[in-house]
């Protein structure tokens, strides 16, 4: 073999380990950028307590980081921040909330910005994680109730669920005697399994 062949042969052997780290690296980065939930909504803070303890409890636990989330009552934005009243739902692993009538309360969370109430409407899915600074009594109907107060250092609001229809994998087609549309290519009145 000449020395420019064998030069050749480690141009492109180089060449080719460089296309191979820079085609990770793009795609590492391509998969980094596909998840957009912020990092403190997707792992919970270490003896991070329930509402319920909260509530028992409340100067016990006050400064204490917690990751709650549930559905939005309602917003009242004042001059410099923003009150979400939010119903409590059980969080998934990734701090999604789930769906369902299960609830532990309410709490208010205190977001130190506007929040537009037309995108964070009654009825939407919100994380938040804060640090709990105590509670407010506020009414609830005839009753006073205790909303335990969190100052929100990052949110996430979830996109809406939506209904997926359901589609029966063994239901006929809806053109069934005549085949789509009106007539299947591969149907005869001939057909057999086997040719013979």
């Amino acid at each position: 073999m000449s020395r420019l062949h064998l030069l050749r042969v480690q141009i492109l052997t180089r060449c080719d380990v460089v296309i191979r780290i820079l085609l990770c690296i793009f795609s590492l980065q391509v998969l980094t950028a596909c998840s957009s939930v912020p990092e403190p909504i997707r792992s919970a803070p270490p003896l991070s307590p329930s509402l319920t303890e909260v509530r028992d409890q409340p100067e016990r636990w006050r400064g204490n980081p917690v990751r709650w989330g549930g559905t939005i009552v309602q917003i009242n934005n004042l001059p410099d921040e923003s009150h979400v009243e939010i119903v409590a739902r059980d969080l998934y692993r990734d701090g999604e909330p789930r769906p369902g009538d299960q609830s532990q309360g309410r709490f208010l969370a205190i977001i130190p910005a506007f929040v537009d109430p037309a995108i964070y409407a009654a009825g939407r899915r919100l994380t938040i994680h804060g640090t709990l600074q105590g509670h407010l009594i506020r009414p609830l109907g005839e009753l006073d109730y205790h909303y335990p107060q969190i100052a929100v250092r990052a949110y996430y609001l979830w996109p809406e669920l939506r209904e997926q229809p359901y589609i029966d994998p063994f239901y006929p087609s809806p053109w069934y005697p005549y085949g789509y549309p009106y007539r299947d290519p591969y149907w005869t009145p001939f057909w057999r399994p086997y040719p013979w």
